[in-house]
């Protein structure tokens, strides 16, 4: 096979290179991209903001109650 041959064994070495190129670029950019993010507790984050919300009105609800039984 040889490479200046103007017959049908040239385009073949053509696209062989244009596979290895293309299959390089691929590699090099597939090792660039973000690793995606897991989701955040309870599925979403409102949710999560939400929890924590309702955990601080009722810490704040606990101590008012405590102040005014002991008070």
């Amino acid at each position: 096979m040889d490479l200046l041959d103007t017959q049908g064994s040239s385009n073949s070495v053509k696209s062989k290179v244009n596979v290895i190129t293309l299959k390089t670029v691929f590699q090099m950019t597939d090792a660039h991209l973000p690793i995606p993010e897991p989701p955040p507790p309870l599925g979403a984050w409102w949710r999560l903001y939400a929890l924590v919300l309702g955990a601080l009105v009722l810490v704040i609800l606990l101590l008012h109650s405590f102040t005014r039984i002991f008070s």
